[in-house]
């Protein structure tokens, strides 16, 4: 995990992670609690499946460029 404090983060908060991620992997026991703790109710968590780390050089890279534009859509 980052060293920060999740309670100390005032911006919206998209976590995306792919869930075959071997460097950040989605089984951390201490990724539900900081998600829980971020601080602005604007946050998003997202796990894209059969992808790894590198998200946007792999085969599911289409579900993560959907999920970042829709983030930043003004809609």
């Amino acid at each position: 995990m980052p060293i920060v404090q999740p309670r100390q983060v005032p911006v919206p908060t998209m976590i995306i992670m792919g869930s075959l991620d071997r460097a950040t992997p989605i089984t951390q026991p201490e990724l539900p609690g900081f998600f829980a703790e971020l601080a602005n109710p604007d946050k998003q968590f997202i796990i894209v499946p059969g992808a790894g780390h590198m998200l946007d050089l792999q085969k599911p890279r289409l579900r993560f460029f959907t999920e970042v534009v829709k983030w930043f859509s003004l809609d």
